[in-house]
């Protein structure tokens, strides 16, 4: 039996969230994977509610690495010291450029000591992965190597929520990013020129309505697009999505990027740049780099006017993301840590 804990700090716990029946893809489901793979049980707990006692009796401790998280590992790690139990991090950011946080920047040596202290270390992006490599190996003096693990998805419990396509409202879902906050491109890439809406309003033609999710300032431009929703609770957040026909990610930093997991889960096309795992994974015939703007375009029109096309981007994704599911996530984990001669 493998005893896993996914250990939350200050900032990163929401005590509804382990009640709900589904999770939203990233590191939260690593505990509910881990609970229904075959001899392994799962928790997910508050650092404040679990005693220094408590540590050793898991075979495995997981905690994000964060500026929240830096000194929590490293008292972790000297509890756990004369222990069998091993201490599994992960960086908390989706690109190098989010590992030089303020308070890194200025103490880099809190950084690397917490990145030390981890019995076995992985990354969800190649640029995240690169970056932890350089510091494992040129500063660490470390010969692992860091292997690129994506966050599980919940496909079984996200595709519940899909609904059939036609009844479904003609709407491009876009997604907002926070860490390069566009907004202009998006908009005029979701709107994709003159697309119609075909079926029963097709002789009004119309463009087809967009809607951008996750939004966090309290302004904007409301002629950059139809709707906008704030972010809130995820089970409001994918009923409006599981509404929608097809959707943009236009991410332009390294991202594992869990909306294209989402819409690949509710059966939604989507169109995406090269710097999302999941759009490179789950839509590569409708993903390009950043600056293809054109190319973007043109795949939103098509995506809309071919519905050969449409099925089958939608069809791709949703038997593509079980590659990313529970049973396999896990295994993927315990394989790599096999391979750094880690048993548990």
């Amino acid at each position: 039996m493998i005893r896993y804990l996914f250990l939350t700090v200050r900032g990163g716990h929401f005590p509804w969230l382990i009640r709900e029946e589904t999770i939203p893809p990233g590191s939260y489901e690593w505990y509910k994977a881990f609970n229904s793979y075959p001899s392994c049980s799962g928790e997910i707990r508050h650092i404040q509610d679990v005693a220094n006692t408590e540590f050793a009796k898991y075979d495995l401790v997981h905690i994000n690495l964060s500026g929240a998280s830096t000194e929590n590992i490293v008292a972790i790690k000297e509890i756990i010291r004369n222990s069998s139990t091993k201490l599994m991090v992960n960086l908390d950011y989706g690109a190098q450029e989010y590992a030089e946080i303020e308070r890194w920047r200025y103490d880099v040596g809190s950084f690397v000591k917490a990145l030390g202290c981890a019995d076995f270390l992985f990354a969800q992006t190649e640029s995240q992965r690169s970056f932890l490599q350089l510091i494992w190996k040129h500063v660490l003096r470390r010969k692992e190597r860091v292997p690129l693990i994506i966050h599980p998805v919940d496909t079984g419990a996200i595709k519940k929520f899909y609904v059939k396509p036609q009844e479904r409202i003609e709407t491009v879902a876009v997604m907002y990013h926070r860490y390069d906050k566009h907004l202009l491109i998006p908009a005029i890439i979701a709107r994709g020129g003159e697309m119609r809406v075909f079926g029963r309003f097709q002789d009004l033609k119309v463009e087809i309505p967009t809607h951008l999710f996750g939004y966090d300032a309290k302004q904007i431009d409301l002629t950059l697009f139809d709707a906008v929703s704030v972010r809130h609770r995820w089970e409001k957040y994918v009923y409006a999505l599981s509404h929608c026909t097809q959707a943009l990610s236009y991410y332009t930093k390294d991202s594992q990027d869990r909306f294209l997991a989402e819409c690949a889960c509710l059966g939604i096309p989507a169109v995406s740049t090269t710097y999302s795992v999941f759009g490179r994974k789950l839509f590569p015939r409708t993903t390009f780099p950043p600056f293809h703007i054109e190319a973007m375009i043109k795949a939103m029109h098509k995506v809309k006017e071919d519905s050969d096309f449409w099925n089958y981007v939608k069809d791709y994704a949703w038997n593509k993301v079980e590659m990313f599911g529970d049973k396999p996530s896990v295994e993927r984990l315990l394989n790599a840590m096999s391979d750094w001669g880690i048993k548990l």
